[in-house]
């Protein structure tokens, strides 16, 4: 049966066995959630329009 012990257990021997490939285990315990693909796009382009305006902002003064 597949416990969250063994979870954690599966995710420390993993990360032991690709230590030599300079991969490290994420952070115990996170709460961190993944970010959808809409989301991250939409994130993108507001992040995108407030550059725009601060060029266009620079370049009048």
């Amino acid at each position: 049966m597949l416990t969250c012990k063994k979870l954690v257990t599966y995710h420390d021997s993993y990360a032991k066995a690709m230590e030599k490939y300079g991969l490290q285990r994420g952070v115990r315990g996170s709460e961190a959630r993944h970010t959808t693909t809409a989301q991250y796009y939409r994130d993108l382009i507001r992040q995108t329009s407030k550059l725009e305006a601060n060029v266009q902002q620079l370049q009048t003064e």
